[in-house]
C-alpha cells in the first residue's frame, strides 16, 4: 500500500497502550499533535485513521507494528468493533481472510451466506471462496445456520 513506508516513521512518534488500544503522541510535533494526546480520527466510515504526512493511514496496522515489527497486510477486528485496538481484539490477516469476513452489500434481511427457502421453511448455509461454494449445512433455525457458518468460516480461517 502506498502508506506502508510510512508506518516505520510515523509509530517512532507513537507510544502504543496494548490494554485500551490508544496511541498517543511521545513528543510534541506541529498542529493538534500535542505529547500524551490520542492520535487519529474517526472517518466517516467509522474506522479510524491518523493522518500523517497527507495520508490516512489506517489505526490498526499502526498498532500492529508497534506490537510486533511487521506491518500486516489487513487487521480484523475479532468483536467486529472497527474502534476497540486493544491488542488482543485485532490480529493481522491476508487479504483472501478479510475478504471472506465482509459484510453483506445486499439490502437483504438475511446474514452473509443464509438463505430461506420458502418451501422447506429451512435455511441454508454457504461460503463463497474465490469460485467454489462450500455448502455448511440445511438447518431449521436461523440461528443454527448462522452459528454453523461461522464454525467453519473460522475452521477455513485457522487453516489459511
Amino acid at each position: 500500500m502506498k502508506y506502508d513506508p510510512l508506518i516505520p516513521e510515523l509509530s517512532d512518534l507513537l507510544d502504543f497502550n496494548p490494554a485500551n488500544g490508544d496511541l498517543t503522541w511521545n513528543a510534541p510535533t506541529k498542529g493538534r499533535r500535542i505529547k500524551g494526546n490520542v492520535a487519529g480520527f474517526i472517518g466517516n466510515d467509522g474506522n479510524r485513521f491518523i493522518g500523517f504526512k497527507g495520508i490516512h493511514i489506517p489505526y490498526g496496522k499502526v498498532c500492529i507494528y508497534k506490537a510486533t515489527g511487521k506491518i500486516p497486510e489487513h487487521v480484523i477486528h475479532l468483536d467486529s468493533d472497527p474502534t476497540n485496538f486493544k491488542l488482543r481484539n485485532i490480529v493481522s490477516a491476508p487479504f483472501a481472510v478479510t475478504h471472506l469476513l465482509r459484510k453483506p452489500v445486499s439490502k437483504s434481511p438475511m446474514p452473509k451466506g443464509i438463505v430461506f427457502h420458502k418451501s422447506t421453511g429451512r435455511y441454508t448455509a454457504r461460503i463463497q471462496r474465490k469460485d467454489r461454494t462450500i455448502h455448511v449445512g440445511t438447518f431449521d433455525t436461523l440461528e443454527l445456520a448462522v452459528n454453523a457458518r461461522e464454525k467453519v468460516l473460522m475452521r477455513l480461517i485457522s487453516t489459511l
